[in-house]
């Protein structure tokens, strides 16, 4: 519930000719205002002025939300954004396309070209996608070549770059959403198990580590990140490998020749010396070839993360840890008046690091001269009104 005395109170919008009281109501008689607005039944009316305003300060004023609260009641606020590929729409979009992908290369192969069994037409759309391209499995016609051009065009710009990115992000996002719940749970079960004296003895033993790791070397907290990032896709690895196990047991190859497979469609070489025959292994390759690439992808971007990351890191400090040169003075003192504010010092280092540029912070105060209607270099609840009624 909100506090009645909060400021925000008196810029409920007034109707012409009607005045405030020191509550933030109109003038007009609270009874009446509150049988009318609240839609609820009042006391009777007594001469108290007090006990009056007493009644609609507790019963009445928690219906009447301030006029911004109305303005943005089931709009997206900056908090609420989301990027392109987390839109549920976005999703749906990526999965009809990848449906769609499939009936059609599915009817064409198997029904208009009668080429393939539904089986080995899936597998052959999935091969060509992810490229893998194994090429057990190939077009022969001149009909089937020209089709299998803009079809493998399609399923490689289309699917394997935007959509089937975008989904997989998603499942991975869901993926550590769902390891971090059960560590939160862990962690609670495991603390409870402790008294007070417990508790408090490991946190002061916690709060120790920080020191230690201040004087770890940057090539062990490296590595440690990696082991990190390799433990959080390690149980999704095991998957991958127990498929291919399986697809290996299935087919009668040793060890070495399903190792060697995974390699190389989990990476999409796909040399396709080795391939798998049976119509029944093939389907199941419909389902694991897609999640084998899109798990190495995975690992793969959290490494060169990691790395990136750390080089970065190392840019910024050698950034930080440099002299200023006079050229450096100069353009931080952007007014030229010879000092330098803290607008200017933010906006020097935050561009010289790379974080935003020039144009951008421009954009910005633009948009914020725009919206300050009284320039006096501040911006009040109205002026902030008219940025989330604006089309």
């Amino acid at each position: 519930m909100e506090n009645i005395n909060s400021p925000i109170v008196p810029l409920i919008s007034q109707h012409p000719g009607e005045e405030q009281n020191s509550n933030g109501f109109h003038t007009e008689d609270p009874m009446n205002y509150c049988s009318i607005n609240c839609q609820i039944d009042p006391p009777e009316k007594t001469s108290n002025a007090n006990e009056q305003n007493r009644f609609i300060q507790q019963k009445c004023q928690p219906k009447r939300f301030p006029i911004h609260h109305r303005l943005l009641q089931g709009r997206a606020g900056f908090e609420d954004f989301k990027g392109f590929s987390k839109k549920s729409c976005t999703i749906k979009y990526c999965t009809a396309l990848f449906i769609l992908y499939f009936l059609t290369g599915t009817l064409v192969y198997t029904f208009l070209f009668k080429k393939w069994s539904i089986q080995d037409s899936m597998y052959f759309i999935v091969v060509t996608f992810t490229t893998c391209g194994y090429g057990d499995l190939t077009p022969a016609s001149y009909t089937e070549t020209v089709f299998t051009t803009f079809f493998l065009l399609v399923g490689v710009l289309v699917l394997a770059t935007v959509a089937f990115g975008i989904i997989f992000e998603n499942l991975f996002e869901a993926y550590e959403a769902i390891l971090e719940r059960a560590k939160s749970k862990t962690g609670k079960r495991f603390l409870r198990k402790f008294d007070a004296r417990s508790t408090s003895s490991v946190s002061s033993s916690m709060a120790s580590l920080p020191h230690a790791e201040k004087g770890a070397s940057t090539g062990r907290r490296f590595w440690r990140s990696v082991r990190e990032e390799c433990t959080a896709v390690s149980p999704l690895l095991l998957l991958v490998i127990l498929g291919a196990l399986f697809i290996g047991h299935q087919e009668g190859w040793d060890v070495y020749s399903t190792m060697y497979f995974t390699a190389v469609t989990a990476t999409t070489v796909g040399y396709g010396d080795i391939a798998p025959r049976t119509e029944s292994m093939r389907m199941f390759c419909v389902f694991f070839i897609p999640f084998a690439v899109g798990v190495t992808a995975e690992l793969f971007g959290r490494m060169t993360g990691v790395y990136l990351k750390f080089k970065r890191e190392e840019a910024e400090n050698e950034f930080l840890n440099s002299r200023l040169t006079l050229a450096d003075i100069d353009r931080m003192d952007r007014n030229g008046d010879g000092i330098v504010v803290k607008d200017e010092f933010m906006r020097f280092f935050l561009v010289s690091m790379g974080k935003v540029t020039h144009e951008e912070l421009d954009r910005l105060e633009a948009l914020f001269e725009k919206l300050d209607a009284s320039h006096d270099g501040k911006l009040s609840i109205d002026d902030l009104l008219a940025m989330s009624v604006a089309e």
